[in-house]
């Protein structure tokens, strides 16, 4: 009989040991599971055995890296998984690939971390199991963000339907392909595959509603020989998948389509008016001269360097020295008038006020309009002051 899985969780803190639970439980995945809070103790565990360490990146007695190249000498074949809190610096991926160890960081994504730790377990290439989901990609984001679920609520839901209709596995997935919950027998579906073929459906039930009116609800069943899959949609934003093996789905339609629907809709009650409402975003496209401001911002400046005298050349024709500037200000200062006689205010008594509505009375402007061009039309020109110089005109 073969030994069980051994995995060793290195953290003083007790964080990732409570992560790998988690996920084991959710999983019913059976293994064991040490957990130690420094790298001396991790090393002496495996010694003993070890299908897979996962650890702090900070531990109290080394790093997650020294650690590694110790633990490879006492077991060459442990997968090592280093998970870093947020805001440590990123490693590119394939210098994880060469250095044979995988670099998460937190929030670590369920569905990633769920694949790559069974992937250790077994003994399979964990880079292969850290790939995400393409289908993923494929969803159109302008319906908005996939409306949150309570898992835990969830989760009691599906393990009711599961005793009710015996199937081999169920999946609660999102429209955006992330698996949010899997109970029973974890990876019986190949996620890639499976998501990808199922995506489309998924958007073409969201589409159908605006053909049958109202909120469409969708079940299919897929009968093969391998596998019987069953898929009842979940509101507009969630799909429920029931796996059966191959020989015994097709007896299962009854069951899967009363219990599974009694528990669609309990799903649905967890979700509200979530469950059909769309966020829809619009795009806007970009018009002429929008791409032509974002085109010019977008050109790198070039900074030319300019030579020191230039430069003070160029100062010295704009700008005026400070000893230039005060002596300037020196010569616009007026002098105090020495011999100020203040009775020449008194002459101000004798001025006629009323002369001064003459400039809002319109006839009087006129008169004086009139007064001026016969001044200066009287006036004789410079040839005419010539002339009359010369004895040629008189007067």
């Amino acid at each position: 009989m073969p030994s069980l899985p051994r995995i060793i969780t290195v953290d003083p803190t007790g964080n990732v040991a409570r992560i790998v639970r988690a996920a084991i439980d959710l999983a019913e995945y059976t293994c064991r599971q040490i957990d130690v809070p420094t790298g001396a103790e991790a090393i002496e565990e495996l010694q003993i055995g070890g299908s897979l360490m996962i650890t702090a990146l900070r531990l109290s007695d080394m790093n997650a890296f020294e650690l590694m190249e110790t633990a490879r000498v006492a077991n060459p074949r442990t997968a090592f998984i280093i998970v870093a809190d947020e805001g440590e610096t990123p490693i590119d991926l394939e210098d994880q690939r060469a250095g044979g160890y995988l670099y998460l960081q937190r929030p670590v994504d369920v569905n990633i971390f769920t694949g790559v730790l069974f992937a250790g377990m077994r003994g399979t290439d964990i880079f292969e199991a850290l790939k995400k989901q393409p289908a993923a990609a494929e969803v159109k984001e302008e319906m908005g963000p996939v409306p949150l679920i309570d898992i835990a609520a969830a989760t009691k839901i599906i393990d009711d339907l599961m005793r009710d209709i015996g199937a081999r596995s169920i999946l609660l997935i999102g429209r955006d392909g992330s698996i949010l919950l899997e109970r029973g027998s974890v990876n019986y579906l190949k996620h890639d595959p499976f998501l990808h073929a199922l995506l489309p459906t998924i958007r073409a039930n969201i589409d159908m509603r605006e053909i049958v009116g109202g909120d469409a609800s969708m079940l299919q069943f897929y009968d093969g020989d391998q596998r019987d899959v069953y898929t009842i949609s979940v509101g507009l934003h969630h799909t429920v998948a029931i796996v059966y093996d191959g020989e015994n789905g097709s007896r299962q339609f009854g069951s899967v389509n009363s219990f599974g629907r009694r528990a669609v809709q309990k799903l649905i009650d967890l979700l509200g008016a979530e469950a059909f409402f769309i966020r829809r975003v619009q795009v806007q496209p970009e018009d002429d001269q929008m791409l032509r401001r974002r085109m010019t911002t977008s050109v790198p400046t070039v900074e030319v360097p300019v030579e020191e005298e230039e430069v003070e050349i160029a100062r010295g024709d704009l700008f005026t020295s400070e000893a230039e500037s005060a002596e300037d200000s020196k010569r616009v200062q007026l002098e105090a008038i020495a011999d100020f006689d203040p009775a020449l205010f008194d002459s101000l008594a004798n001025f006629d006020e009323s002369a001064a509505d003459d400039l809002f009375n319109f006839d009087q402007m006129g008169q004086m309009a009139n007064e001026n061009q016969r001044m200066f039309t009287n006036t004789p020109t410079f040839d005419q002051s010539s002339a009359r110089d010369m004895g040629i005109i008189n007067g």
